[in-house]
């Protein structure tokens, strides 16, 4: 190498040194580029995730706002004889359970049989509800205290408020004297109440 080929690189790394690095020149020391990598401003790591905000988790699942509708009926218990006995009934029906509850108030303390007739009126009830031909739905009972008041719940009852072969609604509730023990004359009727619709 002659001496002008080393004056030569001299000039340049001192023009490299001073700053001109835009003519070809490039310093390794100061040309290091950010990893460009999810690295976390760009990393799916939570926001674009599908960790919770489609998650079907309640809002339309058919665990409340889809069930089938709640359906209500009742009647109001008066009294058919001297004795003044009166009473309410409710009917619930909801997910293909029907729940039934009947209060009685100023009727003899003991046992008396409580029934949903075939008829549609308390002047002429008929017999027993047994509209598919088979056994009677709708045959309970009820205990009365001394005070001659007594409450009637079950959960699952063999009848039903919507239509259907067993449907209630537009029967009678008949309250009787004592329970009926299926002998050719059933014990009086002393409450009576259609069953209806709000």
């Amino acid at each position: 190498m002659n001496l002008r080929s080393i004056v030569l690189i001299g000039i340049t790394a001192s023009l490299c040194t001073a700053g001109a690095l835009a003519a070809g020149c490039s310093d390794d020391t100061t040309s290091v580029v950010a990893p460009t990598g999810d690295a976390g401003g760009n990393k799916d790591s939570g926001g674009n995730v599908d960790s919770g905000g489609q998650i079907d988790s309640g809002g339309n699942t058919d665990s409340g706002g889809n069930d089938a509708a709640t359906l209500t009926a009742h009647a109001t218990l008066a009294s058919v004889s001297d004795a003044g006995t009166t009473g309410a009934a409710s009917f619930t029906e909801s997910n293909g359970l029907v729940g039934v509850t009947v209060t009685v108030q100023n009727g003899s303390p003991g046992k008396h049989g409580m029934h949903v007739h075939l008829g549609t009126d308390c002047t002429n009830p008929g017999p027993h509800y047994g509209p598919d031909g088979g056994p009677y739905h709708g045959e309970w009972s009820i205990v009365l205290d001394d005070a001659g008041t007594g409450t009637f719940m079950v959960g699952d009852a063999d009848i039903t408020v919507s239509n259907g072969p067993v449907g209630v609604v537009g029967h009678a509730l008949v309250l009787h004297a004592s329970p009926v023990d299926g002998g050719p004359s059933p014990p009086p009727r002393i409450s009576c109440g259609v069953i209806t619709t709000p």
